[in-house]
């Protein structure tokens, strides 16, 4: 009886599990227009749990058999015909703007001039370039009885573990200790 009872439990989570014939392949969407660009490699939009990137638009029955899915990958954005009218439209203003310019006239050039002006806060590139330089060089000198550098900048005082650094990106120089 207890025999019976076990094939009959086994016969029947087969039947539970087992995925109907006439079923099978009606999972996988015909696609209409193009197929979707993802942003994984090749245009992929899945990544299975073994590694493997099905082809652009597969279903996620593609990864049923490679352990699963692992991750989605975002579509592609397209830029749609309104945006490029707004682009169209963007480069037809700026060449008219130029054409005005080139001119001569007086309300064009004052418009030029107020176009290239520096906004708020501008800082030349020579002079961003000095200050990090200068910044650079005050971190070069340790501070006394300094025993370690970390990859960020932070120096370690009197204090030799390197797991100190840790949180601060790793190790990046290690001084000798003084006596």
């Amino acid at each position: 009886m207890r025999t019976l009872r076990l094939l009959f439990c086994a016969a029947l989570a087969a039947m539970l599990l087992a995925p109907d014939a006439a079923a099978q392949g009606t999972e996988t969407a015909v696609p209409v227009g193009p197929a979707p660009v993802g942003m994984g490699p090749n245009g992929a939009t899945l990544r299975c749990r073994d590694g493997f990137f099905p082809p652009a638009g597969a279903p996620d029955a593609a990864c049923r058999e490679r352990g699963g899915v692992l991750a989605r990958f975002p579509l592609r954005r397209t830029p749609s015909r309104a945006t490029e009218a707004q682009a169209t439209a963007r480069a037809e203003a700026e060449a008219r703007r130029n054409a005005r310019a080139a001119s001569g006239s007086n309300a064009a050039m004052a418009a030029a001039r107020a176009d290239s002006a520096r906004p708020a806060g501008f800082e030349p590139i020579a002079v961003r370039r000095a200050r990090a330089d200068s910044l650079n060089r005050a971190a070069a000198t340790p501070p006394a009885g300094a025993t370690l550098l970390c990859t960020d900048g932070t120096w370690i005082v009197r204090d030799t573990t390197r797991a100190r650094c840790a949180s601060h990106g790793g190790l990046r120089l290690v001084l000798p200790t003084s006596p």
